[in-house]
Parts: C-alpha cells; sequence; structure tokens
C-alpha cells in the first residue's frame, strides 16, 4: 500500500505561555534549548529554577554548524537530561532534534545512529517562536557541514516531536526582519510541496490553505512594515505549521536546495536565502515546460493577484516590498558553478521532489538569475 499522508505530533494550540506552565510542570530532568532573548522576553516561562537550560549563542552567531553540535554535545554529556523543551526558531529546533540521541557524542555519531534507524532516547517538546520553520513538525534537521561548504538535512523519524505547543504570544517578539524571513520560508514550503511529485491530495490541502493564509497576511505587512497583531501571527504561526504538515509528507524541493550553499558562503539568515532563490527557481520551472497552472490558479485566487499582471512577477514584487533590506548579493560566475556543482554533489534528497528533473544547466540558469536580482 502506498503511503499518502502520515502526522506525527500531537499539536496543541494556546493562547498565552501561562496557560502552557499551568499544564506542563518542569522538572529536574528537563532541558530548555532557547535564546536569552527569549527569556528576556518572556521570563514567566522561566521562574521556575527546576529546569536546565541551553542558550544556543553561546556557540554559534547565525545557524548550526556540525562543529557547534559537537561542542554542544561534549557539553552535555554529564547531564541528567529526561526531556528537552526547544523554544525558539529554526536553529533551536534543529539542535533540539539531535539531543534526542542522548549517547551519541558527536555530529557523525548522530549520522550513524540514523542509518542504524535508533529511536528516540529522550522525549522532544516545541514551542516554535518565529512563524515560518515548520520544522516542529518534521523529522528533518538542517545543519551547515562546514568541511562540505554547505547545508544538509538529517532525516531521522528520532527527529519527530512528542508534542507541539503553538503559542502566538511567544511569535510576538520577532524582529521585522525575523518575521519576514521566517513567513518567506513556510510560504516556500508550501509551494514547493504543493508542486513536488510526492505530493497528495492531503498534503495539497494543506499547502493550498498554508498559502492562503501567508500571502493574506504578507500584503498587509507590505503597507505596514511592522510585525502583525495576534490575531494575525496566530494565523501565520498556523499557517507555518500545516506547511510543515505538507513538506513533512511531499518534501521541500530546489528553491531550499538553490538557498543552502549561499546561505553556507555569506552566513545570511536561511529566510532570507529562501527570499533570493524561490522566484528565479519558479521561473526556471516554467522554462523548463513545467504546468504551473494549479499553483498559478491557487496564487490568483487566494492571493488575489490580478491587474492582469503575471503572477509570478506579482510574487516577486510582493517579497521586494516587504523585504527590510535591499542589500544584494551579486554572484560571481565562479560562484555560481561552484554553488550548481554543491547543489548537484549534496542535496539530492531535496532534487527529488522538484517537478522536473534539473540538470546543472538548470541550477546554473538559476544562479544566474538570482546573480542579476
Amino acid at each position: 500500500m502506498v503511503k499518502q499522508f502520515e502526522f506525527k505530533p500531537s499539536v496543541t494550540l494556546l493562547d498565552h505561555v501561562s496557560d502552557f506552565l499551568r499544564v506542563v510542570p518542569f522538572a529536574s530532568g528537563d532541558l530548555i534549548v532557547t535564546n536569552r532573548y527569549i527569556i528576556d522576553a518572556f521570563d514567566g516561562l522561566y521562574e521556575n529554577k527546576v529546569a536546565q537550560f541551553l542558550y544556543l549563542e553561546d556557540y554559534f552567531k547565525t545557524e548550526p554548524t556540525d562543529v557547534a553540535l559537537n561542542q554542544i554535545l561534549l557539553d552535555l554529556q554529564d547531564r541528567q537530561i529526561t526531556r528537552i523543551f526547544a523554544v525558539g526558531g529554526g536553529s533551536v529546533i534543529d539542535v533540539s532534534k539531535c539531543l534526542v540521541y542522548k549517547t551519541a557524542q558527536s555530529f557523525d555519531d548522530i549520522q550513524a545512529m540514523i542509518k542504524l534507524e535508533t529511536p528516540a532516547m529522550r522525549d522532544l517538546v516545541i514551542l516554535p517562536t518565529t512563524t515560518g520553520t515548520g520544522s516542529e513538525v518534521t523529522n528533518v534537521s538542517v545543519f551547515n557541514r562546514e568541511a562540505l561548504g554547505t547545508k544538509i538535512g538529517l532525516v531521522s523519524d528520532a527527529f519527530y516531536a512528542k508534542q507541539v505547543v503553538l503559542i502566538p504570544e511567544l511569535a510576538k517578539g520577532m524582529p521585522y526582519p525575523v518575521f519576514i524571513a521566517s513567513a518567506i520560508d513556510a510560504l516556500s514550503h508550501a509551494i514547493e510541496s504543493f508542486l513536488s511529485p510526492k505530493s497528495t491530495i492531503l498534503s495539497q490541502t494543506f499547502s493550498k490553505e498554508a498559502i492562503e493564509r501567508l500571502i493574506s497576511e504578507l500584503k498587509k505587512v507590505a503597507v505596514t512594515h511592522t510585525i502583525p497583531n495576534l490575531k494575525s501571527l496566530n494565523s501565520c504561526l498556523i499557517a507555518s505549521t500545516m506547511a510543515g504538515v505538507a513538506f513533512s509528507n511531499a518534501g521541500c524541493g530546489p528553491v531550499h536546495a538553490v538557498a543552502y550553499p549561499i546561505g553556507a558562503k555569506f552566513h545570511l539568515p536561511h529566510g532570507r536565502c529562501i527570499a533570493l532563490c524561490l522566484v528565479p527557481t519558479l521561473k526556471q520551472y516554467r522554462q523548463l515546460g513545467v504546468d504551473l497552472s494549479e499553483l498559478s490558479g491557487v496564487m490568483k485566487e487566494n492571493a488575489d493577484f490580478s491587474d492582469g499582471l503575471d503572477w509570478l512577477c506579482s510574487l516577486d514584487d510582493l517579497i521586494m516590498s516587504i523585504l527590510s533590506d535591499s542589500v544584494s548579493y551579486n554572484l560571481t560566475e565562479q560562484e555560481c558553478i561552484e554553488f550548481s556543482n554543491s547543489v548537484m554533489d549534496n542535496q539530492e534528497r531535496l532534487l527529488k521532489c522538484a517537478p522536473v528533473h534539473l540538470q546543472i544547466e538548470d541550477v546554473h540558469a538559476i544562479f544566474k538569475d538570482i546573480a542579476e536580482l
């Protein structure tokens, strides 16, 4: 029987952090993985003196690397930990997933345990504080593999959280650039999973709803250029999780594959890389003859792209209008070649989810388009 759809973690929706504290008491074996700025904004979550803490800014500044994870695993060796609480964005969640293997002492150990299909040794509870990663409901953890000069995704069913808790109040402290980057990342998750050859009518239902919610909120932000209110944040948070459900079943594709070497080289936030890569990748699909009519219908109907403009141009205009900076990253021809080779060598998992088989010259064309932005 062909697997159609799977949804692993239980998801709880709450209005306030205080609601969470009433139902989930912390114990001495709990480790809260987070960032200090989150603690500064939500002292109530940490008033207890029972749980242990791990602050990621003590190990890296932007996004997690295999080297940083090695140090984290080393520092945790002597701690007695039974549960992991991930309170943060994508980096927090990626690191926390790897900590379910309590005997792992290195990134290489984790890769070996994944190959052996080793089950989780600790329970994982995830409270996302951004509205974009979707990682809270997936079995993927992404790291910058420093020796390869790109990011790679680790995939294991052990990485599924036991429980996901969505609290819009936790997202209200996001800086505007973080909100935009995470929302565009979630939009890409929804679009890529919609186009994936692994998609089903069930996964596409989640993709469509996520697209509708995210475009609606992003169009509002294009006017205000401020973090939306709690109602809108809640809608974005739900959309992000729905997109995560969609891509955990159908997969992400070349948008993420192309973004990974750029992020690793220039140390850009992941969502900012996705903003650079989304439309150029979709344009290349169309150039190769991919039928985008169904996605076009979703975008035009739900996103209200009208006025007779090409929906891809409208999407590009929307993304450019809401970005908090106008910085361009002019890739050289040599970088385009190197990045193309990196994608073909290291991102097979993502390339398999493209709606068309991409040759290296197709990937190179995407990078050339990005270079001309």
